[in-house]
């Protein structure tokens, strides 16, 4: 799954860095790292030397990278079209907009208090 995410964000984004990449997907940048080693091995991506930063690598997708991309996007559309399939679009829209919320409090956490004992009146 955290390669699929990479593979994703590098094709709508290519040449991110490690840690860029790290904060979109919520894992650390030592993870990142592992997840990148392990497509650059794989010969999904390529790596190269930022021009601004010499210890900063941008990452991003190779031809092979592209086409696994593909595959991956056609067999999630499948999952979704399943696990949609019988609800309305207003209960399709409806869970969209939660799960958007979801990620916001994912991405802003300093905003939400998560200590259940704080948050009692």
């Amino acid at each position: 799954m955290a390669g699929y995410t990479v593979l994703s964000l590098l094709a709508d984004r290519p040449g991110q860095s490690n840690a860029q990449l790290a904060r979109r997907s919520f894992m650390t940048p030592q993870a990142m790292n592992e997840v990148l080693l392990r497509l650059a091995d794989d010969g999904l991506v390529a790596r190269k030397v930022s021009a601004d930063h010499a210890r900063v690598q941008l990452a991003r997708l190779t031809v092979r990278g592209r086409s696994v991309l593909g595959a991956c996007d056609r067999a999630a559309d499948q999952v979704e079209a399943r696990m949609l399939g019988d609800l309305s679009d207003r209960r399709v829209n409806q869970l969209t907009l939660d799960l958007l919320r979801s990620v916001r409090v994912l991405e802003h956490p300093a905003d939400v208090d998560l200590d259940p004992v704080s948050s009692k009146p």
